[in-house]
This record gives structure tokens, sequence and C-alpha cells, in this order.
């Protein structure tokens, strides 16, 4: 997954599945197709259990999409 996001230029065109888990027993997807506007990392709060950074934060990558 990191190399096709590094290669991800703007103007691509992508198909972008989310699978959300509600519980233990469901999950939903989510579904986009649209062109990339920009690629950016963005910084997140300690209300996670994700590991995290020196500075109690975690980062996360974060495709800018128009429908």
């Amino acid at each position: 997954m990191r190399q096709l996001y590094d290669e991800l230029r703007p103007g691509d065109r992508v198909e972008v599945i989310h699978h959300i888990k509600i519980d233990s027993s469901e999950n939903l997807d989510s579904r986009m197709i649209g062109t990339v506007v920009k690629k950016e990392r963005r910084q997140c709060g300690i209300d996670s259990g994700f590991a995290r950074n020196w500075d109690d934060k975690y980062w996360f990558d974060h495709l800018v999409l128009r429908k």
C-alpha cells in the first residue's frame, strides 16, 4: 500500500474503498471514485490506540479527492 500511495499524483483517477468495522460481527464498505487533488500527512491527537510518536501524536496519510 505504501508504494501505491507514493506513486499517486495530482490528476490521477482513483477508486478508494474504506473498510469500516462497526463491531465484531459487522463491517461496512464505503467506496469513492475521484481525482487526486493532493496528498498530505496529518497529525492527530491522543484519542486512539495507535502507536504514537515521541510527542504523543500519530500521523495519517490522507488523500484529498474531487468527485
